[in-house]
């Protein structure tokens, strides 16, 4: 990348630098898919955010999330996932949209009952009180 824009880059090639290993073009593709609030790329996210790579999944839920389309089914998904930083990012995001459908409020208590990662834990009973305070 001779001027490292990456706001020339088509989406499909963005997507390809949440992979790279420089932390720099992650975030940058992340930016762009913020300003970029294209929804149309959430399937291809989505499928990318069931891999078994931690890294890979975080990264394409963040994207999701700039990108708009984090929604009630995405984050049924992604707070089951075998990562516990992405099940953590997931519940967080839930919080910070401060308004929780019903369904998803029970999804999140099932977690609570059963989730043994302390990190995890903590950021359910952060997001319970933001819920609970709605």
């Amino acid at each position: 990348y001779a001027s490292f824009d990456l706001s020339k880059l088509s989406n499909v090639q963005l997507i390809k630098q949440l992979e790279n290993k420089n932390k720099w073009f992650r975030q940058q593709a992340l930016l762009q898919f913020a300003n970029r609030r294209d929804k149309s790329i959430v399937p291809r996210l989505a499928t990318i955010l069931k891999t078994a790579n931690p890294d890979l999944a975080l990264e394409a839920l963040w994207a999701i999330h700039v990108s708009g389309g984090f929604n009630d089914d995405l984050a049924s998904m992604a707070i089951l996932h075998q990562d516990p930083y992405v099940r953590e990012w997931s519940v967080r995001l839930i919080g910070d949209q401060r308004k929780v459908s019903s369904a998803l409020a029970a999804k999140l208590a099932a977690l609570a009952a059963t989730e043994t990662n302390e990190m995890v834990r903590s950021q359910l009973a952060a997001t319970s009180k933001v819920i609970s305070d709605l």
